[in-house]
């Protein structure tokens, strides 16, 4: 699902891959339209969000958890409901925007309520779980600076590395 959310908000609709494929199958996949494609990732990460931990301990620090799943959910909605994807026209016009491979084919607000509902089930989680914060030190350039270098101040949602160390530099 991470991997689909990077790559739905640059090339819109993809391949649908969701099982693995051994080397001497012959693999032609169409592309999923705009609205397959979402719907494919929003899935993969209801799914996961019932079974990962609301948070984890900094040993496992860049695992995903619950609050990573529901955080890309609202991110994914987002650019979903955005006008490159939403929209009464589309940006370029090509056999790709035709098939809706970049876009809906259509422009409809319920797509915007759609990111409310995620991002609020998102805080009602939050409001029950804790376990995220802003980092607030009255500076706002220790607060980059600590939220960034520093793990378990709790602001990512998804870490993308284990630990960092910055010797000499």
């Amino acid at each position: 699902a991470i991997q689909y959310a990077d790559m739905f908000r640059h090339f819109g609709g993809l391949p649908k891959i969701d099982r693995s494929y051994s080397p001497n199958e012959q693999v032609e996949l169409p592309r999923m339209t705009v609205e397959e494609n979402v719907r494919f990732i929003t899935d993969l990460l209801d799914e996961a969000a019932k079974v990962l931990p609301w948070t984890v301990s900094s040993d496992n620090d860049g695992r995903m958890t619950k609050a990573g799943a529901m955080g890309l959910k609202v991110r994914v909605l987002l650019f979903a409901a955005s006008p490159i994807f939403n929209a009464d026209v589309p940006y370029t016009n090509s056999e790709a925007t035709e098939k809706h491979y970049l876009w809906y084919g259509n422009k409809i607000d319920e797509r915007w309520n759609d990111v409310i509902k995620a991002a609020n089930a998102f805080l009602e989680e939050l409001n029950v779980n804790g376990g995220y914060k802003l980092v607030n030190t009255g500076n706002p350039r220790d607060d980059f600076r600590c939220a960034y270098f520093e793990r378990g101040y709790g602001e990512v949602l998804l870490s993308t590395r284990k630990q960092a160390k910055y010797e000499n530099n």
